[in-house]
């Protein structure tokens, strides 16, 4: 297997919609660094598992189904209450 190859396979850990939109240049990234010789292969690949689970594990609920939207509008109003709730003590 390519290079190129091994990299697409390890940014398959990443959500299909991330990599829709950054799938390309996360790739061209890793090629270049592969190129100048700035990173070794098992730690590149250890880095974009890590950052490609990271990235799952905090993506919010679909847009679609509103859960994460409400979920922000629910987390901004206890973060105000808590500012205004603090300011009047």
């Amino acid at each position: 297997m390519t290079r190129e190859g091994r990299y697409r396979l390890l940014l398959r850990r990443y959500p299909r919609a991330y990599r829709d939109a950054r799938g390309e240049e996360l790739l061209d990234v890793l090629l270049a660094s592969a190129r100048s010789r700035r990173c070794s292969f098992p730690a590149e690949a250890a880095a974009v598992v890590r950052h490609g689970l990271a990235v799952r594990r905090h993506r919010p609920a679909s847009p679609a189904s509103g859960r994460g939207a409400r979920a922000l509008l629910g987390a901004c109003l206890v973060g105000l209450l808590a500012v205004l709730g603090a300011h009047h003590v």
